[in-house]
């Protein structure tokens, strides 16, 4: 399956059949190609690559899940407040993108002491270190990457602009926090399932707008 111009296995194959899959073609190719082919070099090349991009840097285990999860929280309070600050009138959007950034310093707070207290009986990640899914929301997440609030705040050119990266924001963190739902345990479960509602609300709040 190509997605976002990656490769990437369905998700209900696990991470070690991953690991079988590229060891089998890479079996094959030694076996079918001498090392001066250059089509076994070519196809070698490309396996690597794959290997690269896709089953190793696809893949975080539990704390970093949860890791990740403040990053996004933290790169939504600076873009948003970098957001509320490039609008020139004090309306209601500027208004609007003050309130969800104080909202995030909340969400900040609570993903910082699950990460902190990270053990078996608040997240259970022992089937595999995290599904190919959730990997792949922490990886294609508008705020998962570090500074990513704040570089894009610095391309926005009006605050419509700001509003649609807004709703993707809320939207992809629902997405991301169901998923992480799934792994959460105890008391803990409360606290995500509070999140997703409320970035539910922040999304909606935002449509209006748009």
């Amino acid at each position: 399956m190509v997605l976002n111009g990656k490769i990437i296995f369905s998700a209900n194959i696990t991470k070690s059949a991953h690991v079988r899959v590229a060891i089998f073609f890479t079996c094959y190719i030694v076996h079918n190609y001498s090392v001066k082919d250059q089509t076994g070099i070519g196809i070698i090349g490309f396996f690597f690559n794959f290997a690269k991009q896709n089953l190793i840097s696809m893949y975080y285990s539990g704390q970093e899940i949860v890791e990740i999860a403040v990053r996004i929280e933290e790169n939504g309070n600076e873009f948003y407040t970098a957001a509320a600050e490039m609008v020139t009138e004090n309306n209601d959007i500027k208004g609007l993108f003050f309130d969800l950034a104080e909202k995030e310093i909340l969400h900040i707070s609570i993903f910082q002491k699950l990460a902190e207290k990270f053990d078996a009986e608040t997240f259970d990640f022992e089937a595999q270190d995290a599904s190919d899914y959730i990997n792949h929301l922490a990886e294609s997440h508008i705020f998962g990457k570090p500074d990513s609030g704040k570089n894009l705040a610095k391309t926005l050119k009006t605050p419509k602009e700001g509003l649609e990266i807004a709703f993707k924001f809320e939207n992809d963190s629902v997405a991301f926090y169901t998923e992480l739902l799934k792994y959460t345990r105890s008391d803990s479960k409360k606290l995500v399932q509070q999140i997703i509602d409320e970035e539910k609300e922040h999304a909606a709040d935002i449509k209006r707008f748009l």
